[in-house]
């Protein structure tokens, strides 16, 4: 890969992170003098260099714009007075928003500081998490403030949301404008140049599932997530000489990026497919970006489409879900696999799909966001009644930060894809041995997942989505137990796990966790992540 190509890519990814510094302004870390373009990378970069969760924090105690304001400056105040991250993590633990509801942490600390705009984003985004109604802030606010740097910043944040709302109904009608539709599950493709009329017929959870990723929202969040990104663009363009002059088929494709990264390995020709809207989409990105004679884009499912061609020599997806099986999408994977991909010849290697490898891990730990214990003291006020009404049924798609982990990170099974039947990925019984690492009040599972791309690679590539590394948009998934319990270091907890696909929509996931406590005693907890 030539560097302009490395350029090509880092302008076109980085592109909303200048937009966001434009608007907001360079942003200057908490703790040390790097500066950051964007809010999402600025998060990250406070947990990679420094070990500390800004947003779980946020979330954790469901700040209001006002304390958030208010706990920037209060850990900017005492970085400058030399204290470390870890100190001020610590004091946070331990003193809760006591430590920062004096009202002199209105008074910005830095000039002009670009984090304090930039939290509008992360309140808009903050809004749309679900935490069982539970939205009780434990932080008075105000109603008029002291401060003229507030008054601006909430008059800011009013304007930014109806910018923001102006512009999502304007991205809707772009990407939905064409649609026609016959009857409530009969879908005609509209006539697009250089992409495929294919008719088809999807039952109404099907419509709803690739409804989700006709909208540009979860294809910024996807192309963002540098983790997953550039571990793909790596695993690709590192191993060019896989793709030179082969036809790769892109399942999946969304905006096509997997298919432009194939195209630039030296790809005869690559296929993509995509159900969504977004299919039209890709095709018009794919001609911007010069790929037209060699990027050809389906649009349709991938069971009821036509290629132009009978074999491929590689598949490309990005499939992972949440706990790496939700959406089912593997399965389409594999069907693709099966129908297209050209078999080995004796020892000789003719097919690869990629990623091959999948790996998926459990670990125990405590509550990361404390839903239980926030009830306990509120105001001075015993709510205690309230823990009842928390729903544990639900596993939590959230950001687990690394001091709430209890235990080892124990492997429950581990997918070749290039090989794997559907019919094993669900439905067994899966063992587990977790090893307490330190004293704790163990108050659930959490489970993460690891990709590698590896046959024939001369240069090996994975990512994990795990509490270790860096965040990434899978976050992790939580699962609150409803009776938690006591634990010593190097104490152990057995048990077993079994993951089934949900009766009613195949795409959704059902889990039961059966565990042993140090104290012998045997509980067995059904969860779902719907």
């Amino acid at each position: 890969m030539s560097s302009s190509d490395t350029e090509s890519w880092n302008d076109w990814i980085e592109d909303d992170e200048r937009d966001e510094s434009t608007r907001h302004g360079v942003l200057q870390c908490l703790f040390c003098s790097d500066t950051i373009s964007c809010i999402t990378t600025f998060h990250a970069h406070l947990i990679e260099s420094h070990s500390f969760f800004l947003q779980e924090l946020f979330t954790r105690w469901n700040l209001d714009h006002y304390a958030m304001i208010r706990l920037i400056n209060y850990i900017r105040s005492n970085s400058q007075k030399g204290l470390t991250s870890k100190s001020i993590w610590n004091q946070l633990e331990k003193n809760g928003v006591a430590e920062f509801t004096d009202e002199k942490y209105f008074t910005p600390v830095l000039q002009n500081d670009a984090v304090l705009h930039s939290l509008n984003d992360d309140e808009e985004d903050s809004e749309n998490e679900d935490v069982n109604g539970t939205t009780t802030s434990q932080v008075s606010v105000s109603t008029h403030s002291t401060s003229e740097d507030v008054d601006k910043l909430k008059a800011e944040n009013e304007a930014f949301r109806n910018q923001t709302a102006n512009m999502k109904a304007f991205i809707y009608k772009l990407t939905c404008d064409n649609e026609e539709k016959n009857g409530t599950d009969v879908v005609k493709a509209n006539t697009q140049k250089k992409a495929k009329q294919v008719k088809f017929k999807v039952d109404e959870l099907d419509a709803y599932y690739f409804d989700s990723y006709s909208h540009v929202g979860i294809h910024y969040e996807m192309l963002t997530d540098r983790v997953r990104t550039e571990a793909y663009r790596n695993a690709i363009l590192n191993n060019a000489h896989l793709y030179k002059d082969k036809i790769v088929l892109d399942v999946g494709c969304g905006t096509g990026i997997l298919s432009m990264f194939a195209a630039q390995a030296g790809a005869a020709q690559v296929i993509g497919i995509d159900c969504s809207e977004f299919g039209h989409i890709a095709q018009q990105i794919v001609e911007a970006n010069g790929f037209a004679s060699k990027i050809n884009i389906l649009k349709g499912r991938v069971e009821d489409v036509k290629l132009p061609v009978d074999h491929v020599d590689i598949i490309i997806s990005e499939w992972m879900g949440y706990c790496l099986f939700y959406e089912s999408m593997l399965d389409t994977v594999l069907f693709a696999r099966d129908k297209w991909l050209k078999s080995d010849i004796g020892e000789q290697t003719c097919g690869h799909v990629f990623p091959d490898s999948a790996s998926l891990y459990l670990q125990g730990a405590q509550d990361p966001k404390n839903r239980k214990g926030f009830w306990k003291d509120v105001y001075g006020f015993n709510m205690t009644a309230v823990q009842s009404k928390i729903n544990t049924e639900n596993g939590f798609v959230e950001l687990v930060y690394p001091q709430a982990i209890l235990t080892d990170r124990c492997l429950l099974s581990r997918v070749d894809v290039n090989t794997v039947k559907i019919e094993q990925l669900f439905d067994s019984t899966l063992e587990f041995k977790l090893r307490i690492n330190r004293s704790g009040l163990f108050e659930g599972f959490v489970s993460s997942f690891d990709i590698a791309f590896i046959r024939d690679c001369v240069q090996v590539e994975s990512f994990t989505t795990g509490v270790e590394g860096p965040p990434t948009h899978w976050q992790q998934v939580f699962f609150m137990i409803d009776c938690p319990f006591r634990v010593q270091a190097n104490q152990i907890i057995n048990g077993t796990w079994i993951l089934r696909r949900n009766a009613n929509n195949s795409r959704f996931l059902d889990i039961t966790i059966t565990w042993i406590t140090p104290q012998e005693e045997s509980f067995t907890q059904n969860f779902r992540i719907h």
